[in-house]
């Protein structure tokens, strides 16, 4: 409701000058509306700094990960860091393989004025893939480097 966004976007008036550290956002968003939001915490910082990953609905299932949904907001909360970490570490990984560089060249051609940071040319491509039925499930090569530590934050009910 109303309470809910004002708490939200005063958070995000104070933190729009600078960087802001995801689990930072995440707590004090929480201390805020008593509500563990990961996705509404992950857009805040991404929005500050471009080079950071959104955690949302599209973007989890692509990767295989998937947040606390039962549980004390301090679990939420961690699963919901650890998540966003890992996140960010398969972007980098994927980024630097044949597969990203190719990604980011066919980005920059087709959209040659934008200036939109790595990490999001590889977020829209992924909500573009994720909400198409005829594109592939998973982008070439993607899957790899975002296995290493998958099941450590598999903690939510199937």
């Amino acid at each position: 409701g109303k309470k809910w966004h004002k708490s939200y976007y005063d958070l995000f008036d104070k933190r729009r000058t600078s960087k802001s550290c995801f689990g930072d956002v995440l707590h004090e968003l929480h201390c805020r509306t008593k509500r563990v939001e990961a996705s509404f915490a992950s857009k805040m910082v991404a929005s500050i700094d471009p080079k950071q990953p959104v955690i949302d609905r599209w973007i989890l299932p692509h990767v295989g990960m998937k947040l606390l949904r039962l549980g004390t907001p301090d679990a939420k909360q961690a699963t919901a860091r650890k998540i966003h970490a890992d996140l960010a570490a398969c972007y980098r990984g994927y980024l630097r393989t044949a597969d990203g560089r190719a990604l980011v060249a066919e980005f920059k051609k087709q959209y040659p004025s934008k200036e939109i940071s790595k990490v999001k040319m590889l977020d829209f491509v992924i909500w573009k893939t994720e909400k198409s039925k005829n594109s592939p499930k998973r982008l070439n090569s993607f899957d790899t480097p975002c296995k290493h530590d998958r099941q450590t934050n598999l903690h939510s009910r199937a």
